[in-house]
C-alpha cells in the first residue's frame, strides 16, 4: 500500500516480470492497469491523496517515464495500432508520445483542464472535452480541427453515436447535445435534475442518464438521432 501526496504530472509504462508482487507503484491514485502485450501494461493516474493497490499478482518496474506536463494527469489512451499513448491533463493540454517516453505533439487549444479524450473513427483524429465548455476535434499532429461550443459550462463527458458519424456531450450546464463532426450542434436536451455526470448508450435508441442523486431513461432519445 502506497500514499502519495504530490500531484502527479507524469506518465509510465510498466514491464511485469514477476507474480510475487502485493502491492507496487511509483506513480499516484486511482491507478489503472491496461494489457499492452502479453507482458508489458500501462497505467496512468493523478496523485491527490489517495491509496494505490494495483493488481497483486503483478510486479512492476518501469521502463518509460513521460515528462511534459505542467499539472495533474487526468487520462491517458493508446493510439491505434499501439504506436503511442495520448495523455491530457489538468494543464489544458493533450501530448502524444513514443512508447520509449519521447513527446511527439503538444495539443494546445483548451482554456481548460482537459476531461477526456477519444479517437474519433477516421483513426486520424480525435475528440478532446474540457472544462472551459468546449469540445475539440484534432489531427493527431496536433493541429486543431473544429471546436464546438454550445456548453455553458464544463463538459463531463463524450461518446461517438452508433453511426460514427456524430457526437453525444454532457456537462455541468445539465444538457445533453448532438453534433456533427464538423462541429455543428444538432439538438439540445435539458435534464430537469441539472448537472449530467455520465450518460450510458445502452441501444441505439436507449440513454441512461445520471445527474445529482436521480437517473433518467430516455426511450427513443429526447432529441433527434443522425439519420444518415
Amino acid at each position: 500500500m502506497i500514499r502519495e501526496t504530490e500531484i502527479n504530472r507524469h506518465v509510465r509504462f510498466w514491464f511485469n516480470y514477476s507474480e510475487d508482487m502485493k502491492t507496487a507503484s511509483q506513480h499516484g491514485a486511482e491507478t489503472a492497469w491496461r494489457t499492452l502485450a502479453a507482458d508489458l501494461a500501462i497505467f496512468s493516474a493523478t496523485s491527490r491523496n489517495a491509496l494505490v493497490e494495483p493488481r497483486p499478482e503483478l510486479l512492476a518496474a518501469s521502463i518509460s517515464c513521460m515528462k511534459g506536463h505542467s499539472s495533474g494527469v487526468s487520462g491517458a489512451l493508446l493510439l491505434p495500432e499501439g504506436k503511442g499513448v495520448l495523455s491530457w491533463s489538468d494543464d489544458g493540454t493533450l501530448r502524444t508520445w513514443d512508447m520509449d517516453g519521447s513527446e511527439c505533439s503538444t495539443f494546445k487549444g483548451h482554456s481548460g483542464s482537459v476531461s477526456g479524450a477519444l479517437l474519433l473513427p477516421d483513426g486520424k483524429g480525435l475528440l478532446s472535452w474540457s472544462n472551459d465548455g468546449t469540445l475539440r476535434t484534432w489531427n493527431l499532429d496536433g493541429t486543431e480541427r473544429r471546436i464546438f461550443k454550445g456548453h455553458s459550462g464544463s463538459v463531463s463527458g463524450a461518446l461517438l453515436l452508433p453511426d460514427g458519424k456524430g457526437v453525444l456531450s454532457w456537462g455541468q450546464d445539465g444538457t445533453l447535445r448532438t453534433w456533427n463532426l464538423d462541429g455543428r450542434g444538432i439538438d439540445c436536451w435539458i435534464c430537469p435534475t441539472g448537472p449530467i455526470s455520465e450518460v450510458l448508450l445502452a441501444t441505439n435508441d436507449l440513454l441512461v442518464v445520471m445527474s445529482q442523486e436521480h437517473v433518467h431513461i430516455l426511450k427513443q432519445w429526447a432529441f433527434k438521432l443522425f439519420s444518415n
